[in-house]
C-alpha cells in the first residue's frame, strides 16, 4: 500500500500499534501528523519506536481514530492531551 492507505507500526513501550497514515494526519501540527506527512519518518519507514507508556498511547491513538465523532480534547486526561499534541519531549526512533 502507498499513500494514505499505508499501514504503519508504532512500537510504544514494547507494544505494537498499527494504524493508517491518514489516521495520524487527522490532527494537524502534531508530532504524529508530522511523522505521517509526505516527507515524514513514518511515511518513509513505516515504523517508529516511542519510549512512552503504551496505555497512554492507546488512548491517544483512539482519540486520533475517533476525533471526528466529537470527542473533545478536554475529555482526555492532561497526560494524553500532551502526548496527542506532541509536547511530551523527545522520542526515540528506530527501524524495524
Amino acid at each position: 500500500c502507498t499513500g494514505e492507505a499505508q499501514i504503519v507500526t508504532i512500537n510504544c513501550g514494547g507494544q505494537n500499534f498499527q494504524t493508517f497514515l491518514r489516521t495520524l494526519g487527522r490532527i494537524p501540527k502534531t508530532k504524529l501528523a508530522q511523522w505521517a506527512s509526505e516527507n515524514g519518518h513514518l511515511r518513509r519507514t513505516g515504523f517508529v519506536f516511542l519510549d512512552r507508556n503504551p496505555v497512554t498511547f492507546a488512548a491517544v491513538l483512539e482519540y486520533y481514530r475517533f476525533c471526528r465523532a466529537g470527542l473533545c480534547p478536554c475529555m482526555l486526561p492532561s497526560e494524553c492531551r500532551e502526548e496527542a499534541a506532541g509536547r511530551s519531549g523527545d522520542v526515540s526512533r528506530a527501524r524495524a
